[in-house]
């Protein structure tokens, strides 16, 4: 139906304001015309200013001239599509009672006769949205509800409503609740179906495979797991390893109900080169999606030696055994500085005739073990221990604290090393302590689960070897861990106000690490058993140390990246050090990365020279997708090149497995003013379509009380008013 209205807002304030104002303008005309006792003439002429009160008082109530007309195309309903990767979740039941994806039932749906009933009322506008099938190559990665719901905002003219079919599983951008604000202020609801169910379904998933990007060659391989069970049960399983070199490996885990489990293989590597190991856990009776059931990851395997430097003062028993287990260790160069007060330092093979003066020969080594040593006469310098904290924080080498009776360490205090320490000692008190009865360290949770402490596979085995190793008599007198420090040991039964007293401790200082081990009896460990722990520890601490260091590089250059395992999207750091002539490398122009893509493109990164020296040079990068990155680092104005392969990870942003957020759903269509149905309720959205299929006429507005025709008529009559009264002398 068509017509023309006139439409005002009505507010009591504006009737009062209006009908005073016309009061008084006719009662001051009356008395007017009483006074002057006028004609006609006169009497017409205050009418006529009465009129151009009326009009103005008029204004307060906006009147607006409404044309009407009947719409003749169809309204639009938008249709929006979720195909992010939630919506692979194989948690709907398919016409033959089988479970099928979200995605899966989502197409059937789309083929619905209800979309043919609404197509003889609106015009169907259907889009997708965060899919492999946008321009965004990593849509399927994420979810943005905001996005499409503001373009829906946007449209002109208005879609009549908009259908919304999705899991509500929202994980980038705005939040859709402002969106749906903006749907609502232009009159558009929102209906939503909800797709997927709002609990956990029943599945074991390898949540997480921390395999590191290389392995000395005849090193055993740690890899640890994380197993998470959505069971209401309790599962048994067996965790499989499988190795491209033929290893192979499996695990019985046991996973309480609805909980996680974390636990490693250790395996030694066949041969060298790229191996990929796949972890993987068999489908569970009851399970409905396996594809979270295997991961793999690819770890360099690379036959390298890296070095050791001890220095120490006395040839204690901790000192002799400690360098005999590294001199043995096939994989490691061991140098040794020991300080004998009142003789001069030790001679022989592998011994120094002093620390290392120079930054070149310092920056060599990978691991430093300080013994009962510090500063001062016949020990080390000032000098020697900035040297040593600079290739620790800016290098990435390993620093070993390992304190003695003498209580030499505690010279340290004050120094650069002193700061990376990860332990406050007592003051005054560098003796240490000595007990009475023999003492044991204690495991604690972080130590339970870390590689450094980890003497057995199996976590229970492990516990209970730590609680049959032969114990210490003296220890440290540490006060408390500093902020930062991970404590990994602590004494059984000693105290103090910050409470168990921290012995073994770990921190990580600038881009190396810092051990703080504050007991002298590792070498006990060997009582029944030989080397067996001995040399286990030593040799998985000497490489937790070096690691880092041994990334990538070549003669000169090393480089190194973290985290070792980025995600897409995720910064990743460069440090590349050049460990001979840093200075004339720097003075020729610097270092710079190439990097190359997965899809092949390249990008060239110029690394910047830190600004403490030392031949490091950082910078850092952003990778867009998944996949291989090619690093190339060069040093300009010489051979010296640095080459390495970074694994990016997919961002773990898509759940497959999670529930449906039916909540944001209802949100958003409680918001507009919709309505929110569940996969079931299909019937239920054709009748709220139906009621909305004839849509409102189109009206057009014309503002009367702020038109210019409007105004210039107000002005007219007022001039035609005041000069009528002059003409009559009535001014």
């Amino acid at each position: 139906m068509s017509g023309t209205t006139l439409s005002f807002q009505f507010s009591w304030l504006a009737a009062a304001v209006a009908a005073a104002a016309v009061a008084v303008s006719a009662l001051l005309g009356w008395r007017s015309l009483r006074r002057e006792r006028s004609g006609r003439l006169a009497a017409g002429w205050q009418c006529l200013r009465l009129f151009i009160v009326i009009m103005t008082a008029s204004m307060l109530f906006r009147p607006e001239l409404v044309r009407s007309a009947k719409r003749t195309e169809k309204p639009v309903l938008r249709l929006l599509v979720d195909r992010s990767g939630s919506m692979e979740t194989r948690d709907m039941t398919g016409p033959d009672g089988s479970a099928i994806s979200r995605s899966e039932w989502v197409r059937s749906a789309l083929t619905s006769s209800i979309w043919i009933a609404a197509a003889k009322s609106f015009r169907v506008a259907e889009s997708e949205f965060c899919g492999a099938s946008t321009n965004d190559p990593g849509a399927d990665r994420k979810t943005d509800l905001a996005a499409p719901l503001n373009e829906a905002a946007g449209e002109t003219p208005a879609a009549r409503c908009v259908v919304l079919i999705s899991d509500g599983d929202w994980n980038a951008g705005a939040s859709p609740a402002s969106a749906a604000s903006r749907l609502a202020a232009r009159g558009v609801p929102v209906f939503c179906v909800a797709v997927g169910r709002d609990e956990f379904q029943p599945d074991i998933e390898l949540a997480d495979v921390s395999a590191p990007s290389f392995v000395f060659a005849e090193d055993r391989l740690a890899i640890p797991f994380t197993l998470r069970s959505r069971f209401q049960r309790e599962i048994v399983t067996k965790v499989g390893l499988s190795g491209t070199g033929g290893e192979s490996a499996s695990r019985d885990v046991r996973v309480p109900p609805m909980s996680s489990v974390t636990d490693v293989f250790m395996v030694k590597p066949r041969r060298e080169g790229r191996t990929v190991f796949t972890v993987s856990v068999p489908l569970e009776s009851g399970e409905i999606n396996a594809a979270n059931n295997s991961i793999s990851a690819a770890v360099d395997v690379r036959r390298e030696k890296f070095k050791a430097l001890i220095v120490e003062t006395l040839p204690r028993w901790e000192y002799r055994f400690l360098r005999n287990a590294l001199v043995r260790d096939p994989g490691v160069d061991v140098s040794v500085v020991l300080f004998h007060p009142g003789i001069g330092p030790a001679e022989g093979r592998g011994y120094l005739a002093g620390f290392p003066s120079s930054a070149e020969e310092i920056s060599s080594y990978d691991v430093v073990i300080l013994g009962d040593v510090g500063v001062g006469p016949d020990m080390l310098s000032e000098k020697d221990a900035s040297a040593l904290a600079a290739i620790v924080e800016q290098q990435g080498s390993g620093v070993v604290f390992l304190p003695g009776p003498r209580g030499r360490q505690l010279s340290l205090v004050g120094t650069r090393l002193g700061e990376i320490m990860p332990v406050t000692l007592e003051a005054g008190r560098g003796e240490g302590y000595y007990d009475a009865i023999e003492s044991r360290l204690e495991l604690t949770a972080a130590g339970r689960e870390h590689l450094l402490t980890r003497l057995s596979v199996d976590p229970e085995a492990n516990a209970a070897i730590w609680r049959s190793l032969p114990g210490f008599f003296w220890h440290a007198a540490v006060e408390k861990a500093k902020p930062g420090s991970q404590v990994l040991a602590v004494h059984s039964a000693a105290r103090n106000r910050n409470g168990r007293i921290p012995l073994v401790v770990i921190r990580q200082a600038g881009n190396g690490r810092a051990l703080f081990l504050g007991v002298d009896s590792v070498w006990r460990w060997r009582w029944g058993v030989e080397d067996t722990y001995h040399y286990r520890f030593w040799g998985q601490m000497a490489r937790w140390m070096a690691h880092r260091r041994h990334m990538a590089g070549d003669e000169g250059m090393r480089l190194f990246y973290s985290p070792e395992r980025p995600e897409a999207g995720q910064k990743v750091f460069l440090s590349a050090t050049l460990v001979e002539g840093s200075g004339a490398a720097s003075a020729n122009g610097g270092v710079e990365a190439l990097i190359k893509g997965p899809d092949g493109t390249e990008r060239r990164l110029a690394l910047e020279a830190h600004e403490k020296g030392w031949g490091l040079f950082t910078g850092s990068f952003v990778p867009p997708d998944q996949g291989s990155y090619s690093v190339t680092v060069k040093c300009r104005g010489s051979a010296r090149e640095a080459k390495t392969e970074i694994e990016v990870q997919s961002a773990a942003l898509e759940k497959t497995g999670w529930p449906a957020r039916r909540d944001v759903l209802a949100e958003i269509s409680a918001i507009t003013s919709g309505g929110c149905f569940d996969s079931s309720e299909f019937g239920e959205l054709a009748r709220s379509l139906t009621m909305l299929a004839e849509a409102p006429p189109l009206e057009k507005r014309f503002r009367l009380w702020c038109h210019p025709l409007w105004l210039g008529a107000l002005i007219s009559l007022m001039a035609a008013y005041w000069a009528g009264r002059k003409l009559m002398g009535l001014v």
